[in-house]
């Protein structure tokens, strides 16, 4: 007997998907929280995992695994805001995972490739 989808279905990106996303965001230039949200979420993230809570606990990680470094610059028209910066570990961490999404990428595409010919 087969799970109906709604079992197994995921409901979340690959594990760590949002770092990779803020880091590549990241890559385009410093932004703050919000920025980073309009970027990153064409990507498909559920919007629970975008909210202020989840987004600032994975920079602030980020942050303590030298992935990026935040500084605090004045609002043009509001309060302060923090400011988050890709720094080297991060561009060699980003490469990295570029790399190991192709190879995933290849992996299922041969999968699905397989499965579109055992169908037909």
């Amino acid at each position: 007997m087969t799970q109906s989808k709604s079992q197994w279905w995921p409901e979340r990106p690959m594990n760590r998907f949002l770092e990779v996303s803020l880091l590549l965001a990241l890559k385009e230039g410093p932004m703050h929280g919000y920025g980073l949200v309009e970027k990153i979420e064409p990507f498909g993230f559920p919007a629970d995992e975008l909210n202020s809570g989840p987004l600032y606990r994975t920079l602030r990680k980020m942050e303590q695994e030298a992935l990026v470094s935040s500084s605090w610059h004045k609002g043009e028209l509001g309060p302060r805001k923090r400011v988050y910066k890709i720094n080297k570990q991060g561009e060699e961490a980003l490469a990295e995972w570029i790399e190991i999404l192709s190879f995933r990428k290849e992996m299922i595409e041969k999968v699905l490739t397989h499965y579109q010919e055992v169908l037909c």
